[in-house]
């Protein structure tokens, strides 16, 4: 799977809050997390499945988080632009917007 870090700005990236936005869907982020968990695009930990992460679809970025004095860490998903092309017509084809 594709880690890249927070400073690489070679390509631009859109959040799942933001694609669910720019694709005018009718319900938000958390929905659509689950809706691309359910379709198997997202692991449960919101990693890409490895279609999306091989053809740069999708890409993630691992944050790490201090709770308790332990380090646990948080997978950020993000679409690219060709992502953003492939999950719309996929999601038309669903039926789903």
């Amino acid at each position: 799977m594709s880690e890249i870090n927070y400073t690489d700005k070679t390509t631009d990236l859109y959040s799942v809050a933001q694609a669910a936005e720019m694709l005018n869907l009718s319900f938000g982020r958390n929905k659509f997390y689950k809706l691309l968990v359910e379709q198997e695009i997202l692991s449960n930990d919101h990693y890409p499945n490895d279609f999306m992460s091989n053809h740069q679809l999708m890409v993630y970025r691992q944050k790490s988080i201090v709770k308790y004095g332990r380090i646990s860490y948080s997978i950020i998903p993000f679409f690219t632009q060709r992502g953003l092309t492939y999950i719309s017509k996929f999601l038309k084809e669903k039926g789903i917007i």
